[in-house]
């Protein structure tokens, strides 16, 4: 799954628990953990574990590391207070969701089922770069991504605050058009099928556009898209 998938999704996740949390520190927060295996695996994987492993699915990509990243989120809830580490685990789950982790069963439940499987990548951090930068969805949830953080902290962007303004006669439209991309990108699967191994991933992108773009026009038509919850008290 390309990247900014990943973020925006835990972005939208974090406005969620923002309206009932209140404090905005949730929503990057969110961000983080959904991209945070990726963070810990494509590094130890790719380059330091090349030799044996070269996969970036290993690790964090784990009910383990889930379970571990939940138990102290609940403890810090517990004890300190806090839902931080729970918002955090939250996003790291969706990013075990979004990568179809179950479909590798021992990566999943490592190391119920022996060790990680090796892999050989080779230039993986070349080919993810081109993946990137020529996927039309990506260039939407990134730019989605983008105008929701900037919204979302405009009072740190002193003069730059009147170009979020100006935004606003385009994210109806880029939402929308998010939402139907992944459309156009599921359907495009039914004339132009892809190998066994990439469906997974092309489903699930187009899936997470569709939802995306859907909340996203639903939030933006309300005039809601960042819902500060203390403007209700």
């Amino acid at each position: 799954m390309l990247v900014f998938c990943h973020l925006l999704i835990g972005t939208i996740l974090g406005l969620v628990a923002y309206k009932f949390i209140g404090k905005r520190v949730v929503v990057p927060v969110a961000a983080l953990g959904s991209i945070l295996p990726d963070i810990i695996d494509k590094p130890l994987g790719h380059l330091v574990l090349q030799s044996t492993l070269d996969s970036g699915r290993i690790y964090a990509h784990t009910m383990l590391f889930l379970g571990m990243v939940a138990v102290a989120g609940a403890a810090a809830w517990r004890y300190k207070s806090t839902p931080l580490v729970l918002v955090l685990a939250a996003g790291v789950a969706s990013h075990l969701v979004l990568d179809t982790i179950w479909d590798n069963p021992v990566t999943l439940l490592w190391p119920a089922l022996g060790p990680f499987v090796p892999y050989h990548y080779p230039d993986y951090f070349e080919a993810s770069i081109i993946t990137e930068i020529t996927s039309p969805l990506e260039w939407l949830f990134g730019a989605s991504f983008m105008i929701i953080m900037a919204m979302l902290y405009r009072d740190w962007l002193g003069t730059w605050e009147v170009m979020i303004d100006r935004t606003g006669a385009v994210r109806l439209p880029l939402f929308g058009l998010l939402g139907l991309a992944g459309a156009v990108s599921l359907l495009a699967l039914i004339y132009y099928p892809v190998e066994d191994v990439e469906l997974p991933a092309e489903l699930m992108a187009g899936a997470c556009a569709i939802a995306a773009g859907a909340f996203l026009v639903s939030r933006e038509r309300r005039d809601a898209l960042i819902e500060d919850p203390r403007a209700k008290k």
